[in-house]
């Protein structure tokens, strides 16, 4: 599986077909959605946790489901899981989102804090 590097959004995203496709059973209850930095509303379908391989290291990480036609999108909650880190002259921070039912909101924030300071 190939997915696209988002340095914007908090979760890693995984299309539901994908999902389906490669067998992954759903790991843990979704939250129904979150809003994201450009105001829409993501429904959210399940939880799950796959292999996944970034420059030679494989890690069981976490992706939420949703349905789309656009490809996987490995977002923040995974970086640090598979050696990425986001370094900026910048200081930066993840504005607007809010979680539709309230239960990932601490996560992001400790996320946010982690990443960024």
């Amino acid at each position: 599986m190939t997915a696209l590097v988002d340095t914007g959004i908090p979760i890693s995203l995984l299309p539901k077909k994908w999902a389906k496709k490669l067998g992954l059973k759903n790991k843990q209850e979704a939250p129904r959605g979150f809003v994201d930095l450009n105001n829409n509303t993501i429904r959210i379908d399940g939880i799950y946790e796959a292999d996944t391989k970034l420059f030679g290291t494989t890690q069981k990480v976490q992706w939420w489901s949703m349905k789309t036609t656009s490809p996987p999108i490995l977002g923040l909650n995974n970086f640090e899981k598979l050696g990425l880190k986001l370094v900026s002259k910048v200081p930066s921070a993840i504005r607007n989102v809010e979680e539709q039912d309230g239960q990932e909101s601490e996560r992001i924030r400790a996320l946010e804090r982690k990443l960024y300071g």
